[in-house]
């Protein structure tokens, strides 16, 4: 029997390289105004695909169509002729994390391959930094317009980078390296005075304005103990494992079990949620859009990568809260469905982190979007709205030039067993032969997404009431398993609506699970009929085409 097409695919990318004739002055622009020094355009993941047998390979990047000719500002390059708003991804070429335990210390920048010198982690072309700047480039460079622009991306040593710890302060404050190390390897910056001061041991209580104190430098332990069990899921979960004491911090202790297995909620558990799930009852998209961040930690002189790209207006969840009509928001969802199943077929691209905040708009004057595939076209109202799917950082995905026989596969470093992704995916180059190989999922980012959005949508959770829902109807579909049970709820049958899996067992639980539940370019066929145009797009309206 012939094995099935695979739902993830790779067609020709038009990337290419070239060397930036501005760069003496744009390492002055950016030391000015982003305090960015030894700004360069080359990172490891560009010799992945072509090979850098030149002189100066610091100065050659990867080319994009609307390039930056220079830096005017904090926020705004002058490109295309014309000054334009930007947004800057900023990332660490180092974990943020072990640099405050103090595994990682340096200020070097990625170097070819025959000339490197830097710690593994800065010349991997897996580096997730790398990964999501070559992701963004890749997506922005397609000709769907659902990714933001991509004006140009650098690696450089921040004078001053600043990390929002706020989800994460109470749980590192309970960690003996923590107090350790503040103003060592990094500052403390507390803004609200009603949060607790972290206290030092054989310190006199008082507060201590931490953000202010300034140590002799420390050299790293000999022995780095790392947090392996460190969850930076987005949705917020704290540092934590259960079966593990505080003082277990090492990779040695660390269980690969416990990583690569998926644990569902416990009956306790579950009920000691029950308040939360009746909080969601009559309350959709009452909560702020993002927490208010009182926790910082600060990095001198930190080795950083930067995409700048078009600077977006608001999130999907903005949109879903200040929209609650129905065709608004299922041609919305059309446009995030449309977006995935090109990326899906063009470029073997699945999100992996795609909660209903990785998902952002801008403006558009076009009254519908037109889409080709399988024979058919579709046409969807925009309602004023572009939707751009952002934040690639842990993306997988394949990158094939016109010229090269196999297309070369890219993922992130955060799902090495020991980080933050962990036990997600068991795939080279990060397999564990241990453990069943488990392979990037096409329907993990529908599922994710849905899993993310449900109670706000659906704040009295799955009931009569919602059935005639189209968008109820495909939430639903997503979040069930092939065995007839949800995904997102403990047991339906019964009516505990209680969460099944909590915080980073919920992404193992859909990487292994949904393999088959939200494969973008399916629910296209399964929910597309109200979009179906006959004939063709208009004069001068252009059509996404996604596959024949």
């Amino acid at each position: 029997m012939p094995k099935p097409p695979s739902d993830l695919r790779t067609t020709n990318s038009p990337l290419d390289v070239h060397k930036y004739s501005n760069i003496q002055g744009l390492q002055e622009q950016a030391q000015k105004h982003w305090g960015l020094r030894r700004l360069q355009p080359f990172f490891p993941s560009i010799e992945k695909l072509f090979k850098m047998d030149v002189r100066l390979p610091h100065h050659y990047g990867i080319k994009t169509a609307v390039p930056i000719q220079t830096i005017t500002g904090e926020s705004s390059v002058y490109a295309g002729g014309a000054e334009t708003p930007v947004h800057l991804k900023k990332t660490m070429l180092y974990s943020a994390y072990r640099v405050m335990h103090g595994d990682y210390s340096g200020t070097g920048l990625p170097n070819v391959g025959d000339a490197a010198t830097e710690p593994l982690r800065i010349q991997s072309p897996y580096n997730a930094a790398y990964v999501g700047s070559l992701a963004s480039l890749v997506l922005s460079e397609s000709v769907c317009a659902h990714f933001p622009r991509v004006y140009g991306v650098f690696s450089g040593v921040a004078e001053k980078h600043v990390l929002d710890i706020s989800d994460d302060y109470e749980d590192l404050c309970d960690r003996p390296w923590f107090s350790q190390n503040i103003g060592h390897f990094f500052e403390l910056r507390l803004r609200k005075p009603e949060v607790p001061i972290l206290q030092f041991a054989d310190v006199p209580t008082e507060d201590i304005d931490l953000g202010a104190t300034e140590l002799d430098p420390m050299s790293p332990p000999s022995t780095p103990v790392i947090p392996t069990n460190y969850d930076a899921d987005n949705e917020g979960d704290s540092v934590e494992n259960d079966n593990q004491d505080d003082e277990e911090e090492s990779t040695d202790d660390c269980s690969t079990d416990y990583i690569f297995n998926v644990r569902s909620c416990s009956s306790d558990e579950s009920e000691s949620d029950d308040d939360d799930f009746n909080d969601h009852e009559s309350v959709g998209f009452s909560e702020p859009e993002e927490e208010e961040e009182f926790a910082h930690a600060i990095f001198k002189d930190a080795p950083i990568q930067v995409t700048v790209m078009e600077k977006c207006e608001g999130t999907l969840y903005k949109l879903f809260k200040e929209n609650s009509e129905l065709p608004k928001r299922c041609a919305w969802m059309a446009q995030v469905i449309f977006a995935l199943a090109f990326a899906q077929r063009s470029f073997g691209f699945v999100h992996n982190d795609l909660h209903v905040m990785n998902v952002m708009y801008v403006p558009t004057d076009k009254e519908y979007f037109y889409y080709g595939i399988g024979g058919k076209t579709y046409r969807v109202p925009t309602y004023g709205k572009l939707i751009k799917v952002i934040d690639f950082d842990r993306a997988t995905f394949s990158v094939k030039l016109p010229k090269m026989k196999e297309s070369k596969f890219f993922i992130s470093d955060q799902f090495q067993q020991e980080e933050e992704a962990g036990g997600q995916y068991n795939i080279s180059p990060f397999y564990n032969p241990k453990y069943p190989e488990v392979k990037p999922n096409p329907s993990f980012d529908l599922v994710r997404l849905a899993t993310s959005m449900f109670w706000d949508c659906f704040p009295q959770g799955p009931c009569e009431e919602y059935k005639s829902n189209p968008l109820y109807t495909m939430f639903m579909q997503w979040l069930t398993l092939p065995d007839g049970r949800s995904i997102l709820f403990k047991d339906l049958s019964s009516g505990d609506i209680s969460e099944r899996y909590r915080g980073f067992q919920l992404y193992k639980a859909i990487a292994r699970y949904c393999r088959d539940t939200a494969v973008p370019r399916k629910q296209i066929e399964k929910f597309g009929t109200p979009y179906l145009f006959e004939g063709k797009p208009p004069l001068g309206e252009s059509s996404l085409f996604i596959e024949p």
